[in-house]
C-alpha cells in the first residue's frame, strides 16, 4: 500500500497516512472537502456567467434601441425620396431633354 502511495504522490503519501484504517477517513475528508470547493468553484462560475449574460442582454437592448432609432430614420428619407421622386425625375428629364433640345434649335 505503501509503495502505490508513492508511486501517485512523488513526495510520499498525505501527511499523516500511514495505512491505518483510520487514515482511509482522513482521505475520504480529503476528497469531500475537495468536492466542495470544486462545487464552490462552480457555483462562483455560473453566478458570474449569469452577470455577464444579463450584461450583455442590457447592452443588446441599448444597441436595439439605436438601430430603431436609425431605422426610423431612414424611413423617414425613403418616404421623402418617394413622397419628391416624380418631381426630381421630372427635373431630371426637364434637363436632359434641354440639353439635347438646344442642339437641335440652333440647328
Amino acid at each position: 500500500m505503501q509503495n502505490a502511495l508513492k508511486t501517485r504522490y512523488r513526495e510520499g503519501p498525505p501527511i499523516g497516512f500511514d495505512g491505518n484504517m483510520g487514515d482511509y477517513d482522513i482521505l475520504l475528508e480529503m476528497v469531500k472537502q475537495t468536492n466542495d470547493d470544486l462545487r464552490n468553484l462552480r457555483d462562483n462560475h455560473l453566478v458570474h456567467l449569469q452577470d455577464d449574460v444579463s450584461e450583455v442582454k442590457d447592452e443588446v437592448m441599448g444597441l436595439r434601441r439605436d438601430v430603431d432609432g436609425l431605422m426610423s430614420v431612414k424611413k423617414e428619407i425613403t418616404d421623402l425620396f418617394r413622397q419628391h421622386a416624380r418631381f426630381l425625375i421630372s427635373i431630371f428629364l426637364i434637363g436632359v431633354l434641354a440639353t439635347f433640345g438646344l442642339p437641335l434649335m440652333a440647328a
